[in-house]
């Protein structure tokens, strides 16, 4: 008995090889490729089933065409937009060179303008240094070097309104009230 069904198993075996060998292995799944000749005893000729409709080729033309088109559009607004796209580049880059230009013309003017009030509050400085403090124009210098304008914007970058990183706008008034005050009144010196 075991003789007849190891005969039956090897003789079953044998008629799916051919099976298995028309079946491929997918990562999508399996496909059964049938071979030519299951496909010939599968349709016949004469089978109306299996021509294909004249309705469904009509289709499958327009359908290609349509799809086609649509390629031929897409590549062409593709194009389109790289040519537009080229062009905007190149009107960027020369602004850009413009405008690197005139930035870098405004900065050698500001570093200029700063460096002569520079030199202007050293020759300040140094007069005033020599200036008796109970003369009055040691402090009219000092106050029109001082900003004593009252100011609230933050972005005023006087001596007398900065903000430090972790508090607030610290007040000057009474500062203020003391420079002007001895701007008006110089102290007296005792020699």
């Amino acid at each position: 008995m075991d003789d007849f069904t190891s005969a039956l198993l090897a003789r079953k075996k044998e008629g799916l090889k051919d099976v298995e060998n028309s079946i491929i292995y997918t990562p999508f799944g399996i496909d059964a490729q049938e071979s030519p000749e299951l496909q010939e005893s599968n349709c016949v000729s004469h089978d109306p089933s299996c021509i294909e409709p004249e309705s469904v080729k009509q289709w499958r033309r327009e359908f290609n065409a349509a799809i086609k088109k649509i390629d031929d559009n897409e590549a062409k607004n593709e194009q389109a937009m790289k040519e537009c796209a080229a062009k905007e580049l190149a009107e960027w880059m020369s602004w850009y060179k413009k405008n690197l230009v005139k930035v870098h013309a405004q900065n050698i003017a500001h570093e200029e303008e700063l460096q002569a009030q520079r030199d202007k509050t050293t020759l300040i400085s140094r007069s005033v240094s020599k200036v008796n403090p109970s003369e009055a124009v040691i402090w009219d210098h000092i106050c029109q070097l001082c900003s004593l304008s009252v100011s609230t914007s933050c972005g005023d970058f006087s001596a007398f309104s900065r903000s430090t990183a972790g508090s607030s706008n610290k007040d000057v008034t009474r500062f203020r009230s003391l420079l002007l005050s001895l701007k008006n009144n110089p102290p007296k010196v005792c020699q």
